[in-house]
């Protein structure tokens, strides 16, 4: 049992003992809480259904409200807006004309009627007529008028040349030489179809053919459907750096841009991890829209995807998979002094082992004007081109209703010849594709080449085409010819899944006589012709990235172009990652803000990936960028930065992100760009000659001038 007098004297002497003065600030500490466990704390709430939308919406509706705040209101509005309409005062002049003009329209009325009326109690004479004859045989002529008619010559211009009679006749037969012009003869195959040209039928394009050759269903130019869109899901792809001071991660959900990065003081934020991007979808979802005199939303356009549609000639590895170059110079565009910094990679061209000759069917129908299918096709013919071997060769076929073009057994040094089938290469007219498979089978087995080359048939076609039961009869019996002799036959259907297996021709699921059926994407048709024709994987390194690292004794600042957040709450740690291809190229752009220091280093780059056959982890050496290798002169420059700086304006610009401007130890602001498109195209006029004449950045450049077009058209019309 306890001791109440014990228990008192020991609490009397707790009491008298002396508590330590650091007791109070360490028990203090223990009920703070660190950010750390302040950011696991946050990490670990489940986020409720809907918030993410809602935050969407409401960033939106402020981003909305900001920018109808900032549109200025013309001057001419205004002004037009303080004009006071005078009122007339009344007048008694002008009641006495308006009563005056009644009278006089209502009396003027009443009069005609009158006088019609008195019209048409007039008797009425007999009314001469004119008879022409025309000598082109004997017409009897059996009507018995009831009265008399008196036929005579008048001074008429005759529609016919003959001999006008004028004769008087009371009945009884009449031998005379007559024709009917007011016959109306209804218009047989041949003159409907000349009826319906005069009316606007275009026979080239707007005409579907029939299996049987014949014409049907007139569409006329009035009459043309706009294009269908797509529905498009957002790709999964993009950056985010940790939760610490120096990085507006706010301002990144919000726009969906990456703002500076102020990297003193933080270790975590002086390197990067960012995922090379090929793709170029949204750059051919604005050609689509700007087409129809649309622009695109600002939530479509991926800044990276105009980066990767520019080659930018970097150089190929020496040896080794894939080759990363960084170099740097002074920004193009933007009022405050700053750099740009590019990271190259290209991959090594893989080729294959063995000779093939590939004869390849382009279906070229209507059909392949929708989507820009046919612009894709010619880019990846052309990719396919460059990846031929030296005893490699194709025959490229392309066919509607019938065979438009055909180009026999070109080889690797053919390139012009090649290039002038692609730019003549266009889509219009009916489908046929039963033509174009037998040309293509004639050119295998006709191949002059040795017989130890492999020899395959490829069809691409968007699949739109429905065949007849004789033109699958047709094709059956030419792939059953083609297996027989040796040569593959594959289709290539251009789509958005993909099929490992697909029936035959016929209906009937088959492996003997059946197309082997590929649905590939417009991204992937360049690379699957370019495995037929090698042989070999085109994939040189999987799930690439490049790790950039900034010195920050030299570097204030850098900011990411392109690359928005990976989630849409900005907390996922996973990384997306993309695939590099044969001699494929890919790169990365900075905007950074040097120090005024003398730190030599100011940044390097290291690509990362996994090999395709091994699956084993690999990376680069590593790219080094000095102060020394950074110039101060625009004209000196690289091609490829001048190009890439331009191609990232471009995106932006639709985009709509503005320049950024450094501000205070760590402030920025974002100023909105001009309206005008003029400043790129100066720019792109002093570029190096090896890049602007290339064609995909004329491509961009076109977007550029059809912007400004609008842009000052909407000016003319607002003015006017």
């Amino acid at each position: 049992m306890c001791d109440e007098r014990s228990e008192q004297h020991l609490d009397a002497e707790l009491r008298n003992v002396e508590v330590p003065g650091e007791l109070f600030a360490r028990a203090k500490q223990v009920t703070q809480l660190t950010d750390a466990a302040i950011d696991s704390a946050i990490c670990s709430l489940e986020t409720p259904n809907g918030l993410a939308t809602r935050v969407r919406i409401v960033v939106a509706d402020a981003s909305l409200d900001e920018s109808i705040r900032l549109v200025e209101v013309p001057e001419d509005l205004l002004a037009s807006l303080r004009i006071i309409p005078e009122v007339r005062r009344d007048s008694t002049l002008r009641r006495f004309v308006l009563a005056a003009s009644l009278l006089l329209a209502m009396t003027g009325s009443f009069f005609g009627a009158l006088g019609g009326l008195m019209a048409s109690l007039r008797p009425v004479a007999d009314a001469a007529t004119s008879l022409y004859v025309i000598d082109v045989g004997p017409t009897q002529l059996m009507a018995m008028p009831s009265d008399p008619v008196r036929i005579s010559s008048d001074k008429m211009s005759s529609p016919f040349e003959g001999r006008t009679v004028p004769v008087v006749w009371k009945g009884g037969p009449l031998q005379v030489d007559l024709v009917r012009i007011d016959a109306t003869m209804t218009p047989g195959p041949a003159g409907q179809l000349i009826r319906e040209v005069e009316r606007g039928l275009e026979l080239g394009r707007d005409v579907l053919l029939m299996r049987w050759d014949a014409y049907a269903s007139p569409q006329h130019a009035s009459q043309r459907l706009p294009e269908l869109e797509q529905i498009r899901r957002p790709p999964r792809a993009g950056v985010d750096l940790p939760m610490v001071a120096g990085y507006d991660r706010s301002f990144l959900q919000r726009s969906s841009t990456h703002p500076p990065v102020f990297i003193a003081g933080q270790e975590v934020l002086k390197s990067i991890r960012v995922p090379l991007s090929t793709s170029v979808a949204s750059v051919r979802r604005t050609e689509q829209l700007l087409k129809l005199d649309r622009v695109p939303d600002a939530q479509e356009i991926r800044t990276e995807d105009f980066l990767a549609v520019v080659d930018y000639g970097f150089a190929p590895p020496n040896g080794n998979d894939v080759s990363v170059t960084i170099m740097a110079g002074p920004a193009v565009f933007g009022d405050q002094d700053h750099s740009l910094v590019q990271v190259g990679v290209k991959a090594a061209r893989r080729l294959g082992d063995s000779a093939t000759h590939l004869s390849v069917v382009v279906d070229v129908s209507q059909s392949m004007r929708q989507q820009r299918h046919i612009d894709v096709v010619r880019d990846s013919l052309r990719t396919m081109f460059e990846h031929l071997g030296p005893g490699d060769s194709i025959s490229l076929i392309a066919v509607n209703h019938e065979v438009t073009q055909q180009l026999d057994f070109a080889t690797s040094e053919q390139q012009d010849l090649v290039s002038d089938w692609l730019a003549a290469l266009r889509a219009g007219g009916g489908d046929r594709l039963a033509v174009g498979v037998q040309a293509g089978l004639s050119l295998a087995l006709e191949s002059p080449f040795d017989d130890s080359i492999a020899k395959e048939l490829v069809v691409v076609t968007d699949g739109a085409a429905r065949s007849s039961r004789g033109e699958r009869a047709q094709l059956s019996e030419l792939l059953r010819v083609a297996a027989e002799s040796g040569v593959q036959a594959t289709v290539l259907q251009l789509g958005d899944d993909t099929t490992a297996v697909a029936p035959s021709v016929d209906g009937s699921p088959t492996p003997e006589g059946g197309l082997h059926l590929a649905t590939v994407s417009s991204d992937e048709l360049s690379w699957k012709l370019v495995e037929l024709v090698t042989g070999v994987s085109s994939v040189v390194a999987r799930q690439a990235l490049v790790h950039v690292e900034f010195n920050p004794k030299a570097v204030r600042a850098y900011r990411l172009i392109g690359h928005g957040p990976l989630a849409t709450t900005g907390l996922g740690e996973e990384v997306w990652a993309t695939d590099l291809r044969s001699a494929e190229e890919a790169t990365l752009l900075f905007e950074v803000w040097l120090r005024d220091s003398l730190g030599d280093e100011i940044a390097s780059a290291t690509m990362h990936w996994i090999a395709p056959e091994s699956s084993e982890a690999k990376h680069s050496g590593v790219a080094s960028l000095s102060r020394y290798g950074v110039t101060t002169r625009l004209s000196e420059a690289p091609a490829s930065l001048q190009a890439a700086a331009i191609a990232a304006e471009i995106g932006q610009r639709f985009r709509g992100t503005g320049s950024f401007e450094l501000g205070g130890e760590a402030g920025f602001r974002e100023r909105r760009k001009s309206a005008s498109w003029a400043g790129i195209m100066d720019a792109a006029a002093h570029i190096a000659p090896e890049v602007a004449g290339r064609e995909e950045f004329q491509r961009l450049l076109e977007l550029a001038r059809k912007m400004e077009e609008q842009r000052r058209h909407q000016r003319a019309s607002t003015t006017l």
